[in-house]
């Protein structure tokens, strides 16, 4: 595959050249403003996607707050997920009062999540609830499995896009 801006896996021609070897990308959104997780559980939250052949997600999400230092960014990060829920890597990036701190977590590394705590609609800097513990394709769904390390419940505040392969 070349680099050069007409096939570099991002942007395609309407009708598919002679060096296109594959589809052009699926963007799907993601916004979950509603699922509420019971204290230290787990939740799904799943994205219909319109085939069931993808391989491979590239997903940008973002909480609700707004990141001091930052204009109008907010809390958030990128995950990759594959079909194997042993695949999934992720960044993150939080509010500290102040500070920004930055993480990165692999599942093939033991992790055991894949972003920081900051995907639940309590915008307090000191409550940090609901995590991306997982994120794979299953089928024509992408599943993200979203944490509550909460002592009650707490709801998924998710909103981004994911660019499926």
């Amino acid at each position: 595959m070349t680099i050069t801006r007409g096939t570099d896996g991002l942007i395609h021609p309407p009708d598919a050249g002679l060096h296109d070897h594959h589809a052009a990308p699926t963007y799907v959104e993601i916004n979950d403003t509603s699922t509420s997780i019971p204290p230290g559980s787990t939740a799904n939250v799943d994205v219909t996607l319109p085939r069931s052949d993808y391989q491979i997600a590239r997903i940008l999400i973002h909480g609700p707050k707004v990141a001091i230092f930052s204009g109008p960014a907010k809390e958030g990060g990128y995950v990759q997920a594959t079909t194997s829920s042993s695949d999934g890597a992720g960044n993150c990036a939080r509010d500290a009062g102040g500070r920004q701190y930055g993480g990165t977590w692999a599942k093939g590394a033991g992790d055991s999540i894949l972003t920081d705590y900051v995907f639940d609609n309590n915008t307090s800097s000191s409550n940090r609830w609901i995590a991306v513990q997982d994120c794979y394709i299953t089928g024509s769904t992408l599943r993200f499995v979203m944490k509550n390390r909460y002592g009650g419940s707490a709801t998924v505040w998710m909103k981004g896009a994911a660019i499926l392969e």
